[in-house]
């Protein structure tokens, strides 16, 4: 049996095929359903694949990202080439494969976190005692996070996240997906603040816990 017939990530040729036609064509409804149908599913393939990861957020990181910049430029992908499955697949392993090379050149530099934290966020000692004293938010895109966070949107979130924003429709807006329903809005914002928090505190910086969002 081929591998597109078994549609490992619940995503068949034919329904990728019609999914991206409706990407092409602007129709809001085609982001929702591509990844209520294949971020699971995409985040499972990797697992299996590379067994050797414990990590699950570089797992979960990889599989977002990929359906993200499909989602960014629907036009990079050619239909005449391969699936969308495995467009998607192939995506996903590349960016697992930079994260695990970036978090290995991470790892051997002897750099204290505190240092790293400092550098990234300074003056970031005491978020909650400031969260509503907005003259005084420390800039947030320095050398150390643009290493690290190197996409524009997500050092937008960043921003975002580190200065207590709680609001879904000024994530959305900074993700483009206004025109998804409230829900969606919701499950995606989220999706991503869990991402980036949770990249930023393997740098050991620390964050208000007061973001959830409304």
């Amino acid at each position: 049996m081929k591998p597109e017939a078994v549609a490992p990530l619940g995503l068949s040729k034919s329904d990728g095929l019609e999914i991206h036609t409706a990407m092409m064509a602007g129709d809001p409804t085609a982001q929702a359903r591509l990844v209520t149908l294949v971020l699971k599913p995409l985040v499972r393939y990797l697992n299996a694949k590379f067994v050797e990861v414990k990590d699950q957020t570089l797992i979960y990181d990889a599989a977002t990202d990929a359906i993200l910049s499909y989602l960014k430029n629907p036009q990079q992908f050619n239909p005449a080439k391969r699936s969308l499955s495995g467009y998607l697949k192939m995506s996903a392993e590349g960016d697992l494969k930079n994260a695990l090379d970036k978090e290995q050149r991470r790892l051997s530099k002897i750099t204290p976190l505190d240092d790293v934290e400092e550098s990234i966020f300074a003056r970031n000692t005491d978020m909650e005692a400031t969260e509503n004293d907005n003259s005084d938010v420390p800039s947030l895109v320095g050398e150390e996070l643009r290493k690290t966070i190197s996409d524009p949107i997500d050092q937008s979130l960043v921003e975002l996240i580190a200065n207590g924003e709680r609001k879904t429709n000024v994530y959305a807006e900074v993700l483009n997906i206004m025109h998804l329903p409230i829900e969606q809005q919701r499950r995606l914002v989220k999706q991503n603040k869990d991402r980036l928090t949770k990249k930023l505190r393997r740098l050991g910086v620390k964050l208000s816990e007061n973001s959830s969002e409304r």
